[in-house]
């Protein structure tokens, strides 16, 4: 509902099928002004950024031969396009009673567990609508921490299917 006021160009994702090397590489080559939005597995990237800049990226991928994929999204989440709106997320934020967490709960954006000041909760909830996603730097610390069970509730299964990559070879 925050987003559907926004104006003029919202923006994009575009998803990558390849290594943060390669991603890294055409960005710099091609100077391509977007950021890494998520960062879901070893070989899989989201970029985020204006329409424009994510048509032309998807251009420069494809003539490169790796596999990339428009997202079916509404503004270009996870960069500064959409900070805006945190402002008004952290001010319903503020109105949300928050408990002292039970057991641990990881950030995507830090990619480890949140404090347990709900004030620092607040803030870092706040700032995961226009930060990347580290949702891969998130899973290993899980695991460093001693996860070893990982549950997708819902419908597919894409969240098991980065995780199992993330993890190749450890017991999960």
């Amino acid at each position: 509902a925050l987003m559907a006021r926004g104006e003029g160009d919202r923006g994009g994702m575009l998803a990558v099928q390849a290594p943060l090397a390669d991603v890294e590489r055409v960005m710099k080559e091609e100077k391509l002004d977007l950021v890494i939005a998520n960062k879901n597995a070893p070989a899989q990237f989201v970029l985020s950024g204006r329409t424009g800049e994510i048509k032309r990226a998807a251009d420069c991928f494809t003539k490169r031969s790796l596999k990339n994929t428009p997202l079916q999204v509404s503004a270009a989440f996870h960069s500064p396009l959409v900070a805006g709106a945190q402002k008004e997320f952290a001010a319903a934020l503020e109105k949300t009673k928050f408990n002292k967490p039970q057991s641990r709960v990881y950030a995507n954006k830090t990619g480890s567990a949140y404090p347990e000041s709900t004030d620092r909760v607040r803030e870092i909830l706040s700032w995961q609508l226009a930060s990347p996603v580290e949702f891969t730097a998130m899973v290993e610390k899980m695991y460093a921490d001693g996860t070893r069970i990982f549950l997708e509730v819902g419908p597919g299964a894409r969240l098991t299917g980065l995780a199992s990559s993330i993890l190749a070879g450890k017991e999960h």
